[in-house]
């Protein structure tokens, strides 16, 4: 007889499954239904069947606790074809937990259609308890967080390990990617960490962390990111994060309600803003309902980006100029000291670097042109900001 234990495919009770009884062998998977409570030992191993998943149902309890000397291991059943996800559903009860579990060989593709494929599907609402979680040796990836999914502890420790799909964790939903433990990230094919954003409008305070080592955010091609609500809520972007844009993607601050955009970097750590592989992105836009006193732009770097927004701004541009092709655009900010050692770099042929667009009756040009427009590294703009309007006329002097 082979050693271990041999399970079905269902937990209909409460069942807890001890570490001298593994390796615990699932060739069919495993649905923990509602009402069920599964507490799994330190040290025990699970061996996943292949293109197999583990599911919990809302209402069940998922008990998988322990410390990194005794770790808990989601393995492969066939070590040549890996296991599908643990997905953790909505309704999953909150004393739930995987601290210090090993996820490993994870990642088969769904037989279902538009279920993305990962080694954790996340879409349990009240957090999940995930301190010393470990994804390793992944064909997809590590992490999604679906629907409002998230994790409980933001000062968490997650490492993703040895993936091989297109990044380590992808985010529906975005006002959960400030929800996002803190990521140790080591020999995976890419390290991006993608804001799908179906759900795309920023409504509450967030505070997006620098990834490191090179990582980055990837919003997703034609995603307008917006960042309004109202409770007037502020994007944090810590100095040294990387946000990368798809192609005609940009980021909206302030336009149908109030909103705030932090971006502070520095000399040695800037926060940049740059465009993805696929294509010129549209840029950064502020809205006349900009919160003015607590947006800051500092040490930002703000890269390819320029393409046409689309939008018909009230304001003088130089002649054959497009002001509606801009890597930063103002539109009704009367905000002259909002930027400070910004840069621009590979900006939009016909279009600008900055667009001031707004009937400002005592608007001086000389601050953003000294403080801010100072960087136009292989831009190719033909002029560096447009001239502000002033009673519905340009600005005299140059623009």
């Amino acid at each position: 007889m082979e050693a271990g234990s041999l399970h079905g495919d269902t937990v209909a009770g409460a069942e807890r499954w001890l570490a001298s009884e593994s390796p615990h062998r699932l060739p069919y998977g495993l649905h923990l239904h509602p009402g069920a409570e599964l507490t799994i030992e330190p040290c025990a191993l699970l061996l996943v069947g292949a293109g197999m998943e583990v599911v919990v149902h809302g209402g069940a309890t998922l008990r998988a606790s322990t410390v990194a000397a005794r770790p808990i291991r989601f393995a492969r059943l066939d070590p040549a074809h890996p296991w599908q996800a643990l997905e953790l559903r909505a309704d999953v009860r909150v004393d739930s937990s995987m601290d210090g579990v090993i996820l490993e060989g994870g990642g088969a593709a769904s037989t279902e259609r538009g279920v993305t494929a990962a080694t954790m599907r996340l879409a349990m609402r009240a957090g999940l308890r995930a301190a010393g979680l470990t994804i390793v040796d992944g064909e997809a990836w590590g992490v999604a967080l679906v629907g409002d999914g998230r994790f409980a502890d933001r000062d968490a420790t997650i490492e993703l390990r040895g993936l091989r799909g297109e990044g380590v964790v992808t985010v529906e939903d975005v006002n959960r990617v400030a929800d996002l433990p803190r990521l140790v990230l080591r020999d995976n094919a890419s390290n991006d960490v993608r804001v799908e954003a179906r759900v795309r409008t920023l409504s509450a305070d967030a505070r997006w962390r620098s990834l490191g080592g090179g990582a980055r955010y990837r919003v997703r091609p034609a995603m307008h990111l917006v960042v309004e609500g109202e409770r007037s809520p502020t994007l944090t972007v810590e100095a040294g994060a990387r946000i990368s844009f798809g192609a005609d993607a940009e980021l909206d601050v302030g336009f149908g309600a109030p909103g705030a955009l932090v971006a502070e970097g520095s000399a040695l750590l800037p926060v940049v803003f740059d465009g993805a592989e696929e294509g010129r992105w549209v840029g950064v836009q502020m809205g006349p309902r900009l919160d003015v006193a607590r947006s800051r732009l500092a040490f930002v770097r703000i890269e390819h980006a320029g393409a046409p927004s689309g939008v018909v701004l009230p304001t003088c541009g130089c002649p054959g100029a497009h002001p509606d092709e801009a890597m930063l655009t103002l539109q009704g900010v009367d905000a002259p000291d909002l930027l400070r050692s910004a840069s621009f770099v590979d900006g939009p042929p016909a279009g600008f670097a900055v667009v001031l667009a707004g009937d400002f009756p005592d608007f001086s040009m000389d601050p953003v042109g000294a403080r801010a427009a100072s960087d136009f590294t292989r831009s190719g703009v033909r002029c560096r900001a447009s001239s502000p309007m002033r009673r519905g006329r340009c600005a005299t002097g140059s623009p």
